[in-house]
């Protein structure tokens, strides 16, 4: 694809989904999907139906070359009537499409036909049918109900003229989109030209079912970006599909994934085989009989969305009779395929069935029934032919977990030589989830005999916002090629300082069959001097010295805030919250996003990017509510734990729209009112206002939070005294955030010298 057809589709997509997002407006996106994919589905089918029949109607009518078996001669008619009228029935015959794999699209489910339609007033009859009551024919006259109700008919008729298609498409009339937006959806779909494009003026080599595959695929992952979990489900980052079939590179062959999702493995083969075609001296359309492809979902809506993807590519497709479960129902128990490409849920704690105790798959141990990971992974390896190999994409939590069942599985999988290469992934890569990720690949005919590549790709990352990244431009040619060298010339493979190397087996075992590639690679620190393993320990040493003196600091303020409060001189006063504090709704908007803040019940605020290894952030944050320095922050679902702290570690921040946030009113001590919330006292009080049956998910309401009494010494602090402990407080949240920095920088270079030079015990 040249640069023209690259920007023409990049500012079409940004265009069609720019239009359809306006047209959303407070739409779930999960409902939304259904309903705009249905209409892709339908234009595609119908574009690519109406560019047949404008092929078939130049090969009936004007090309009268000798090898041309389509031509009809006019002189064989008597009149242009009966010409005309003798084409136009043999465009309606279905084996015409059918020998091209276009799809038959009956005349009141084409696009024009629908467009016309979609602006006529409701109850406007649209054609008129014979019927039979009784037995006796009867004329029907066909009314316009609705533009779901015209756009589901359309559906309904391509599925009963297509058997391939049956029970693969989603109806959108359950969704209840207003017929204004839905004729925003036809007209959106309808202003672009997908036939014969230009872009600045030049014809592209670009047909309409190739344009609107590839519009299927962008809106695939920009409703699983608005989904965020949920979407992971059913889509995989593009850059992480094509980077496994670089790694594979399934030229011929059976290809299946087990946990398929919206099928974009399949997709991007499909697209492999095409962009080699040059290089490799082959007909991509007669390479890509070569593959087939074989995949199962168990999520029914899904199984569709994959149904729909390959038929808008033209894929011949195995997908089982039905969605189904891949460890209870394997749709393929008798498969052995070439090529298995997944990306399975990380960490399913719910998989197990008694009936799956003695299964033929779990050749090298049970996997434990609360993780599923190494469940994935010999389901997979059952499924490759005696040369196969596979590539799988499993949380890092699989390469050296304590689980003893499963390092055992893990032992016996580097025992019997089957781990050709890992891959460490870079973190926040996937919308579903922020845990960090590898690539597993397994070889059933190793050419490198008792070796294992390791590769750290963990760098090879640009950001795309706050909460995402994707694999920086370069990355797939740098992680495929240094597999491939090391896979097809072994004496040419150097290792890669950071990067890339490869070692033995043996050495593997002998480090418990950890699979970590930090623990095999050489590396460097730039621009530094070499410290040995003693030097490194003496600097934690000097580091903790450090800290027990800021932590003296810390006790002596403790001491004197204690004994203020203590002294049965001072005298007390109780108040309702609602007399101290404000609730403030203020939210950020339009602008400049500063630090995002989330609460937690054991360490307070905090920033979100320190605990984004347990979360994901959001991605749109205007509705994000502003916290000043000295502002009352509570999570109320866990408020009764003690999540609840005041802002000491911003000047201006933002956090959920589910937490509370409380600006203290004039006249009270700032300090003094966030160190008595947190008190013993009140968190007890807290338990008391908090309501819901499950323990973890009771909500604490601010009104009751409000209506809380509580008692304050009257202290009458100086303006020192005050200063002192406000300074003290944010003395205390930025030194335990530097020595988080401080300790974790220490034990990593601990770690990766000790790595180097021999054990942490010798």
């Amino acid at each position: 694809m040249n640069n023209s057809e690259q920007q023409f589709l990049k500012e079409l997509d940004v265009k069609l989904w720019s239009a359809a997002d306006r047209l959303r407006n407070n739409l779930d996106a999960a409902n939304y999907k259904h309903v705009v994919l249905g209409i892709i589905f339908l234009k595609y089918v119908s574009d690519a139906f109406e560019e047949r029949q404008q092929e078939l109607r130049q090969l009936f009518t004007q090309d009268d070359s000798d090898d041309n078996i389509y031509f009809m001669p006019r002189e064989d008619y008597d009149s242009d009537e009966e010409y005309n009228e003798a084409v136009n029935t043999e465009l309606e015959l279905h084996e015409y499409y059918q020998e091209k794999n276009i799809f038959w699209v009956p005349e009141h489910a084409r696009w024009k036909f629908i467009r016309k339609s979609c602006v006529l007033p409701i109850g406007t009859t649209l054609w008129t049918e014979t019927v039979n009551e009784n037995g006796e024919d009867k004329l029907n006259e066909v009314k316009l109900r609705s533009i779901s109700w015209l756009i589901d008919n359309a559906l309904d008729e391509v599925e009963r003229s297509n058997k391939r298609l049956k029970g693969i498409v989603n109806r959108i009339s359950s969704h209840n989109v207003d017929n204004d937006k839905l004729i925003g959806l036809i007209n959106n779909f309808s202003d672009t030209s997908f036939t014969n494009p230009e872009f600045d003026g030049n014809k592209l080599n670009l047909h309409s079912k190739d344009i609107l595959g590839h519009v299927y695929e962008y809106f695939l992952g920009q409703f699983a970006l608005a989904e965020g979990k949920q979407g992971g489900q059913y889509y995989t980052p593009k850059n992480i599909v094509d980077l496994i079939v670089e790694l594979l590179q399934p030229f011929k062959g059976r290809v299946f994934d087990p946990a398929m999702g919206s099928g974009g493995f399949f997709v991007s083969s499909e697209k492999f085989i095409e962009s080699h075609a040059k290089d490799k001296h082959y007909d991509p359309s007669e390479q890509k009989k070569h593959i087939s492809v074989y995949g199962q979902e168990s999520n029914p809506t899904t199984w569709k969305l994959a149904a729909m993807n390959m038929a808008i590519r033209g894929i011949d497709f195995n997908f089982g009779k039905k969605n189904a479960d891949s460890f209870t129902d394997d749709q393929h128990p008798d498969l052995r395929a070439d090529f298995v490409m997944a990306n399975p849920p990380f960490n399913i704690k719910e998989w197990w069935s008694k009936s799956l105790e003695n299964d033929v798959r779990w050749k090298f141990g049970v996997p434990p029934q609360s993780n599923a990971n190494f469940a994935w992974i010999q389901h997979m390896l059952y499924h490759l032919s005696p040369t196969g190999k596979a590539a799988i994409v499993l949380a890092n939590m699989s390469l050296a977990s304590s689980d003893s069942s499963e390092s055992k599985i893990r032992k016996e999988l580097i025992e019997n030589d089957l781990v050709d290469c890992i891959i460490n992934l870079p973190d926040k890569l996937f919308t579903s989830t922020p845990i960090g990720a590898c690539i597993w690949i397994l070889n059933k005919n190793k050419k490198n005999r008792k070796e294992i590549l390791f590769i750290d790709a963990s760098k090879q990352a640009d950001a795309i916002s706050r909460t995402s990244n994707k694999l920086k431009d370069g990355a797939i040619g740098k992680i495929s090629s240094a597999y491939r060298i090391w896979l097809d010339d072994r004496e040419s493979f150097s290792p890669e300082n950071d990067f890339s190397n490869s070692t033995s087996t043996a050495e593997v075992l002998k480090n418990g069959a950890s699979l970590f590639p930090s623990a095999y690679l050489n590396f460097t620190n730039s621009g530094a001097q070499s410290v040995s393993l003693a030097d490194e320990f003496t600097k934690i040493k000097n580091d903790i010295s450090a800290i027990d003196s800021h932590m003296k600091k810390i006790s002596s303020m403790i001491n004197k805030v204690n004994q203020l409060y203590n002294d049965p001189k001072i005298e007390k006063k109780t108040y309702r919250l609602s007399e101290i504090l404000k609730k403030s709704t203020e939210k950020l908007g339009e602008r400049e996003e500063p630090e995002v803040l989330t609460c937690t019940e054991t360490t307070g605020l905090i920033f979100q990017r320190d605990r984004f290894a347990s979360r994901v952030a959001t991605e749109n944050t205007a509705k994000y509510k502003i916290v000043k320095e000295g502002y009352i922050v509570y999570n109320p679902y866990l408020l009764w734990a003690g999540s609840i702290d005041q802002c000491w570690i911003v000047e201006v921040g933002i956090t959920s729209p589910a937490y509370e946030v409380f600006e203290i009113k004039p006249g009270f001590d700032k300090t003094l009112i966030g160190i008595c919330l947190k008190s013993e006292l009140m968190l007890n009080k807290y338990d008391g206002i908090s309501v819901g049956t499950v323990k973890r998910r009771r909500r604490a309401p601010a009104e009751k939070f409000l209506d809380l009494e509580i008692t304050l010494p009257v202290l009458n602090l100086t303006k020192e005294d005050t200063q002192s402990f406000q300074e003290g407080l944010r003395f205390i949240n930025n030194f335990t955030r530097a020595t988080k920095e401080l300790i974790g920088d220490s034990m990593l270079n601990l770690f990766q010298k000790a790595n180097k030079e021999g054990s942490l015990n010798e």
